[in-house]
């Protein structure tokens, strides 16, 4: 299995360990296997983008590459109710 070494947790090939880093994203605790990791960085301010499709928030652009970035289904539904709402109150309101 695992051997302790300097300190260190090393992993054996063939053991089928794996390490995993965990993160949180709005509440929710998510984890990935460490060796699909290129990188970890502070998030950057979206920029929003025009004429874009709803579930696009915008684009963010850390070392010169261009990143989308998405609304996660459940906010992009609550913006939807919202809007559903806010056009049956504009109608209501238009026909008192």
């Amino acid at each position: 299995m695992s051997e302790e070494k300097n300190g260190k947790i090393l992993l054996e090939s063939g053991t089928n360990e794996i390490e995993i880093m965990e993160f949180t994203i709005g509440g929710n605790l998510y984890g990935i296997n460490v060796a699909k990791v290129r990188e970890i960085m502070m998030s950057a301010p979206v920029k929003p983008m025009p004429m874009t499709h709803p579930a696009v928030e915008g684009i963010f652009k850390p070392r010169d590459t261009v990143i989308t970035v998405g609304i996660d289904r459940e906010d992009l539904y609550q913006r939807a109710l919202k809007l559903q709402v806010a056009a049956a109150e504009g109608r209501r309101q238009l026909s008192d």
